[in-house]
């Protein structure tokens, strides 16, 4: 069975940066946010990361006909991932008919990852925010999936001010309009995520759940990438040897994720700056102290 290597965490922790990265190992495909394939689809303004529309894309085409109830689909995606339905999720409270569409959905799209590929591991960097909190657990235990839980943490300051300083990424592209409190927003989101991801992966079995923060991978790219690769069971020889050549990674064909992607190719960049914060305003830093430092503190952050 196809193994799935599931980034878990909150907004704006690189995980499109690592999914990148990873994908060009030859045994790995990366597609980005799969919870939100169906509904990218489904918009007309969306387009897969090579440019092209996912009905055209040579990577994606063919996967839904015309028959493919894609707002129900959604719907239902929604309904079984997101932050509220945990609980439920947890205690077997999906319907016997919700849970056959949904292990049927998700059997037939990692199929077609995998027919266009031949992986044997493909990444879903999904993450872990209020829709998807649910999902990699509903992958495991409903959709029958042979997932492994690779936790991102990103500095919390880091988060908020890539938010609020840069901007949402849907609304930057047009899709939505900025939120309202994003500080309060951002610092709760956070918090909520990466308390929730730790529980939850350690419920998908034993030695299914790693944690990786996002300054770790950077500062020392070899031992992180050496670290994932004895958690998921690959080499990551040739990954390390680009790095340490400086190359650049391509993007294939990913759904969602940071405008990065829209780039087409990357570099790992080591950061320039060592403590963030300082951009935010006082009130942005005094929120995110309340309701965030008691667990940035225990996730090494100072």
């Amino acid at each position: 069975m196809t193994k799935i290597l599931y980034i878990a965490g909150y907004g704006r922790c690189g995980s499109t940066i690592l999914d990148i990265i990873l994908s060009s190992h030859p045994e790995i495909t990366g597609v980005g946010e799969v919870t939100f394939l169906v509904d990218d689809w489904a918009n007309s303004s969306r387009h897969c990361s090579c440019g092209t529309a996912y009905q055209k894309c040579d990577f994606w085409k063919g996967l839904f006909t015309n028959q493919t109830p894609l707002p129900q689909m959604t719907q239902l995606t929604r309904k079984i991932e997101k932050r509220s339905s945990v609980l439920r999720l947890l205690l077997g409270g999906i319907s016997r008919e919700d849970r056959q569409v949904y292990r049927a959905y998700h059997e037939k799209v990692f199929a077609h990852i995998v027919s266009q590929t031949g992986s044997s591991i493909v990444i879903d960097s999904s993450k872990s925010a209020r829709d998807a909190l649910g999902r990699f657990v509903a992958l495991s235990r409903l959709a029958g999936q042979d997932v492994y839980v690779l936790h991102l943490v990103r500095d919390g300051f880091a988060v908020m001010e890539s938010q609020i300083i840069t901007g949402d990424n849907w609304a930057l592209e047009g899709e939505t309009t900025s939120y309202r409190w994003p500080a309060l927003r951002t610092a709760f989101g956070w918090v909520m995520t990466n308390a929730w991801v730790p529980l939850l992966g350690r419920l998908i079995g034993p030695n299914r759940y790693m944690l990786l923060r996002y300054e770790d991978l950077i500062e020392n790219p070899a031992v992180a990438l050496q670290a994932i690769g004895q958690f998921c069971g690959f080499d990551a020889g040739v990954l390390i040897e680009r790095i340490n050549h400086d190359d650049y990674f391509n993007v294939a064909h990913m759904v969602g994720g940071n405008r990065v992607r829209l780039e087409g190719k990357l570099k790992l960049k080591r950061p320039t700056r060592r403590k963030y914060g300082d951009r935010l305003k006082l009130y942005q830093r005094v929120i995110f102290g309340c309701l965030g430092g008691w667990l940035q503190h225990l996730y090494g952050y100072r």
